[in-house]
């Protein structure tokens, strides 16, 4: 992909000073500590940085087992900015993270410009003023550098799907995906789809490839991102005993996992919070279980306690009605697919901070109107200005991207839609009943290209309009 800075549109250039201004305008109002002390799992991504930074390892005495809790792509990225700043600095992330959005933004609308033309400038926009990913380039999380390199991975296997099936396409695809996963582990199941995608897409798109060859790029993809795992994996499994990315394939953490799933399966069930649900679970069936064992319980070893209470609960979850589970994964999907990312706002501007969350954690999990109330009653003006400013982004975009379904299948790109639509259901599921919207942000170049879709009907449609409407 090349740039002619001659041929860059003044809609470009516009969005570029915009997005200037705009975080400009937020770095002279926010409230700096949250950048850290507010962050969703902040520490996590953190400390390991700053031990890499001052000691070139990513292990930390004060935080043993730390370094690899995460996988480490984003401690390393935080570490080099630190490290260009001259020592540790937050301000030197979210500057780093304010520019990987804007190469994000830059990516796709090169994305866009493939398929819609037209409309390349508006797929930028999209990207750069998304509320929800702008506001977390303000803390020290993930999503901002997995959604870099997720894109770069959409890029390649856009180009793949638009015909440029050439070797170089197909390693840069895998590259990029295998790097996606040092930073968060969500798509590590794509990579071992690959040599089944690409021959699916090839069929489709009609390449001028056999599906053979098609098998067998899709197999060096996939072999590509392995490679690029491998070497921490087998670091991983040095020091724990357990094949993965990071020690969160522990029995511990798969435990701890699907416990939360439970909690929520009950508040479901119950129509309780999950705080309430949780401390009926501990109390109850938990405890129930434990005591069961009686004395013996004492003598079996940490990894066995785990590996006993993940085993009964994954039972516990089997033994709720059908009805439960729907009504969990349809709030959790409504979550990860409508959430606005307003919460993030309120952190970053220190008003009503952490109280969505409060209220989300306090009220009824299938009560959606007790949620809203709690928030309107509790909330000052300005958060829920900012609340309605994400709602109303998500409410647009959403409309659009049922539209953007319609115009794909009116087009016959059925490719592109198989590669939009299937990440995006991946993801989604992935989460299980723990959606939220920030879980979405690897996945906002998809939902926001077939938006893109949605505009571009939406436009010749009111076009067509007019042209018919004026008389000859």
């Amino acid at each position: 992909m090349t740039i002619s800075f001659q041929r860059l549109s003044k809609a470009f250039v516009f969005l570029s000073l915009a997005y200037v201004i705009i975080n400009l305008f937020i770095i002279a109002f926010m409230d700096r500590s949250a950048s850290f002390r507010l962050a969703a799992d902040g520490g996590s991504w953190f400390i390991p940085a700053q031990s890499l930074l001052h000691s070139g390892s990513l292990s930390s005495p004060d935080y043993p087992g730390l370094e690899i809790y995460r996988s480490p792509g984003v401690a390393v990225f935080f570490a080099g900015l630190m490290y260009l700043a001259g020592g540790e600095s937050v301000s030197a992330i979210v500057a780093g993270q304010i520019c990987a959005l804007y190469v994000t933004a830059v990516l796709f609308r090169a994305t866009v410009k493939d398929w819609f033309p037209r409309y390349a400038d508006l797929g930028m926009a999209l990207i750069l003023f998304n509320p929800s990913l702008l506001a977390m380039a303000y803390f020290t999380q993930s999503e901002t550098l997995a959604t870099l390199t997720a894109m770069i991975a959409l890029f390649f296997l856009l180009r793949y799907t638009k015909g440029k099936t050439s070797w170089p396409v197909v390693l840069a695809l895998g590259l990029s995906l295998g790097v996606t996963c040092l930073i968060r582990t969500n798509p590590i199941y794509l990579v071992y789809l690959l040599p089944v995608v690409l021959p699916i897409v090839g069929l489709i798109e009609q390449h001028d490839v056999s599906w053979r060859l098609a098998v067998a790029k899709g197999t060096l993809a996939t072999c590509v991102a392995v490679a690029v795992m491998v070497p921490w994996a087998i670091n991983v499994y040095e020091m724990t005993g357990h094949i993965g990315l990071s020690i969160l394939i522990s029995p511990r953490a798969e435990y701890e996992y699907v416990y939360d799933q439970l909690t929520i399966l009950e508040a479901a069930h119950s129509n309780i919070s999950t705080h309430d649900a949780k401390i009926a679970l501990d109390q109850g069936t938990r405890e129930a279980f434990v005591q069961s064992f009686g004395t013996r319980w004492n003598g079996l070893s940490e990894t066995e306690r785990f590996v006993l209470l993940k085993d009964h609960t994954l039972k516990s979850m089997l033994g709720y009605p059908l009805r439960d589970w729907t009504t969990a994964l349809g709030l959790s999907m409504a979550q990860f697919y409508f959430g606005g990312g307003a919460g993030a706002w309120h952190n970053l501007f220190g008003t009503f901070a952490g109280g969505m969350v409060q209220s989300f954690s306090e009220t009824p999990k299938a009560d959606v109107l007790a949620f809203l109330r709690s928030v309107i009653l509790k909330a000052p003006l300005g958060a829920l200005a900012l609340s309605a400013m994400c709602f109303a982004f998500i409410a647009v975009v959403r409309t659009a991207l049922i539209f953007g379904f319609v115009e794909l299948c009116r087009r016959r790109l059925w490719g592109l839609l198989l590669i939009l639509s299937g990440t995006s259901l991946y993801f989604g599921l992935s989460t299980l009943f723990q959606g939220q919207a920030r879980y979405r942000a690897s996945i906002e170049p998809e939902l926001m290209l077939m938006a893109v879709a949605g505009f571009a009907l939406i436009w010749e449609g009111l076009r067509k309009s007019r042209s018919q409407a004026v008389p000859h």
